[in-house]
């Protein structure tokens, strides 16, 4: 299947976390960045959003400005393993602390797992397509794959955001304490600029470095890991996960031009 995907540029690059908000420096947390400014939705929009479509929002921007792309004409992607799960854990709550008192109804709209490509699209009156994924330990390759058959379809350029919040303290066990974080990729077709790679399948290379420990256990870490690498020198970026043949998806890097 991979012969037949496109040959693709990553034309924009994005990264928010609490305390972080460029992936080549992670050596130590900026105090100073506590929340996503979010700007690309309205005050009124902001102030009723979670963590994580506030995350969202900053990173597309980010990474449409940097690409040179109005998001309003991008096709958006959304993927989260667990997506609002902050926001329906706070609803389950109140239902096992009160099964008589009403659901709020913004935090009920504010629930579904594409509540933060909602938002974006109206914000920025978009009526291109938009697609939200979960898939697990495979939600940064399916993101991507998604991105590339996209763009295959004519339906460039794409905007991927990859975003995790973390979990609600009754589902975080043991391993499962983690910082939210936000990627975006902005893939379109093979153009000059940015970081021109294919999507393939192949044995897996080295794992990438490991990151903080903050968010190092989030489920879409390797998103991080993938920003980069893309913005330094790696040639074969694993997305994961691999197979019983241990192959797995890859992202190779072809060329970089100018970002």
């Amino acid at each position: 299947m991979s012969a037949l995907l496109p040959e693709l540029s990553i034309t924009g690059i994005a990264f928010w976390a609490p305390g972080y908000d460029d992936p080549l420096k992670l050596e130590a947390a900026d105090p100073a960045i506590k929340a996503p400014e979010a700007e690309l939705l309205p005050a009124r929009l902001r102030r009723r959003c979670s963590l994580l479509t506030r995350m969202s929002a900053e990173v597309v921007a980010r990474a449409s400005d940097q690409a040179g792309i109005e998001p309003s004409a991008a096709t958006v992607i959304l993927a989260s393993v667990y997506g609002e799960i902050l926001t329906t854990g706070q609803l389950l709550s109140m239902m096992t602390e009160d099964p008589s008192s009403p659901l709020s109804p913004t935090r009920f709209h504010n629930s579904v797992h594409n509540t933060a490509i909602g938002y974006i699209s109206i914000a920025t009156e978009n009526h291109s397509g938009s697609t939200a994924i979960s898939a697990g330990s495979a939600t940064v390759a399916m993101a991507l794959l998604e991105a590339a058959t996209t763009v295959a379809a004519g339906q460039g350029p794409v905007v991927v955001a990859i975003v995790e919040e973390p979990l609600p303290e009754g589902l975080a066990s043991d391993g499962g304490v983690y910082d939210g974080l936000a990627v975006a990729f902005v893939v379109e077709s093979r153009r000059e600029a940015g970081v021109q790679v294919r999507l393939t399948q192949a044995k897996a290379p080295e794992p990438l470095p490991e990151l903080p420990e903050s968010f190092a256990a989030n489920p879409c870490a390797g998103a991080v890991a993938v920003a980069a690498a893309l913005l330094g020198d790696v040639a074969v970026v694993p997305l994961g996960p691999t197979n019983s043949r241990d192959r797995g998806w890859v992202l190779e890097v072809e060329g970089r031009g100018r970002r």
